[in-house]
């Protein structure tokens, strides 16, 4: 493969070509820009010539780099376009090898040594160092503006420039050369397009095809990695998650299914295994708008997080993971959840924050493991009447809908520690509220309440009241605040 990679190692001696004059590595034996055999005895030293004087270059009609104050900088059609940076890497003799097979500067980037940059005690002369942006200039305008001779965040902005100001060769390549880096599957490259939105320029069937590509690429990669920790099943159900959400999700395009570890447990979108078996898939805001049928295939799925999502409904299939733990479904805009997801009974933590949840199926009571459950912010408007087979229910997160009644079912729930009411529009709390014996806080802050019931005095548990917001009095002498009062001299934490 053509490449060109402009060294600057005292080790390492340059000859010229007897054709062309260009410089090559010793080493070689013919001439990497004509092809010309080379000679170890030639003694041709020719350079770029100035077309202008010994600071200016003018590689064509459209790029011309200038050295000003001993800075190498590209001007595009007259207009400056952007200062060169560092332009030598050290390439080590013990590694020359490494260079036969790739496919690009962006690939030599990463296996060069860097540590002649920022190195004080290496000095470059900026006329060596600005022949060598112009050496390198030159010979990618020479290969057609061939983005693979030039670092990617240099190559594509520069091309985009001169296809805006009408360079032929520029507007016939352009979209071309985004299309080969893809193809070609460097992951840097690929992520460098992507973040600066270079695929946006290709049309939407283009893009079809471009995206079909990068998908196969990255679930043959999965598979790969894989297929020998996970047994298939289980392995085609990430394949269909990205199956189903690779078009709009950038997260999926830049990033790729990595094993969770205890250093790495929060992995924006990761899945750990225990036995070949998937017990725990993290993904965390990447634009997920679909999860698969397959996903009930997860038979021993323990913890199944979605933060920061694109879901409007959840699969039927989520309903057979009856070994499922942890369900974590916060910052999407779900409408509703499955009919028979009672049937999760595992199930400890239900965390729906944040969603635009209407309604709760009535199997909701049949979770009867069920520790946490948050709802807040939604716009539920009321709540099934059923919730006593909720015993083990610790904590419950109501905040934030539009709810006018609360069921009488839920005061008698014996575990219930955390009571969050608040930002309702809830008029009366009934004196069942005095059933709550495992009731330590609760949250009645931002309602429509006009009284609070006598019977909170039976809460020996109870250690905090949220209550400011509401529609009560606290006048002296006031009921009410006499009731606080008595709260407060018992050391409950009024708010």
């Amino acid at each position: 493969m053509y490449r060109r990679l402009e060294t600057y190692d005292s080790q390492i001696k340059m000859i010229y070509c007897p054709n062309c004059g260009k410089k090559n590595k010793n080493y070689f034996k013919f001439c990497y820009h004509c092809g010309a055999s080379l000679k170890a005895n030639n003694k041709i030293k020719r350079e770029p010539k100035p077309k202008e004087s010994n600071n200016t270059f003018q590689v064509n009609e459209y790029i011309t780099l200038k050295l000003e104050k001993g800075k190498t900088v590209i001007y595009l059609k007259d207009e400056k376009f952007r200062q060169c940076k560092y332009l030598l890497l050290d390439i080590p003799l013990d590694k020359i090898e490494d260079f036969e097979v790739i496919d690009s500067i962006d690939e030599a980037s990463e296996i060069l040594d860097h540590s002649m940059e920022n190195n004080p005690l290496i000095k470059i002369p900026p006329e060596i160092e600005f022949w060598g942006h112009s050496s390198n200039i030159q010979a990618w305008a020479e290969n057609n503006y061939d983005t693979r001779l030039l670092h990617s965040n240099l190559a594509f902005p520069l091309l985009k420039e001169l296809t805006d100001l009408g360079d032929p060769a520029a507007k016939r390549v352009f979209k071309e050369e985004i299309a080969k880096r893809v193809e070609a599957g460097h992951k840097n490259t690929i992520d460098y397009l992507l973040n600066q939105n270079y695929l946006s320029y290709l049309q939407s069937e283009e893009l079809e095809v471009l995206l079909g590509h990068l998908k196969k690429n990255i679930s043959e990669e999965l598979r790969a990695k894989y297929k020998h920790l996970v047994v298939p099943e289980e392995l085609n159900v990430l394949l269909d998650i990205i199956d189903l959400n690779f078009l709009n999700s950038k997260t999926l395009k830049l990033k790729r299914f990595t094993l969770i570890t205890p250093e790495a447990k929060d992995t924006q979108i990761g899945f750990f295994i225990k036995n070949g078996k998937i017990t725990k898939i993290n993904l965390f805001k990447s634009n997920i708008v679909q999860l698969p049928e397959s996903l009930g295939d997860l038979t021993h799925l323990e913890s199944l997080t979605l933060i920061g999502n694109g879901l409007k409904e959840l699969p039927d299939g989520l309903c057979k993971l009856t070994n499922l733990k942890t369900l974590i479904l916060s910052g999407s805009h779900i409408e509703i959840l499955p009919r028979d997801i009672g049937n999760l009974r595992s199930l400890k933590i239900l965390k729906i924050d944040n969603n635009q949840l209407r309604s709760l199926p009535s199997s909701i009571n049949e979770l009867n493991n069920l520790e946490i459950l948050s709802l807040w912010n939604n716009r539920l408007k009321k709540l099934p009447p059923n919730w006593e087979n909720l015993k083990a229910l610790k904590i419950l997160g109501l905040s934030y809908n539009k709810l006018r009644y609360i069921p009488i079912s839920i005061f008698d729930l014996p575990s219930l520690q955390n009571l969050d009411l608040s930002n309702n529009l809830i008029e009366f709390i009934p004196p069942e509220v005095g059933n709550l014996q495992s009731l330590q806080v609760l949250w009645l802050n931002n309602n429509f309440l006009r009284t609070i019931p006598e019977n909170l005095l039976k809460l020996q548990s109870l250690r905090q009241i949220y209550y400011f917001g509401n529609q009560f009095s606290l006048r002296p002498n006031n009921k009410i605040k006499d009731l606080l009062n008595r709260l407060e001299s018992r050391q409950v934490n009024l708010r």
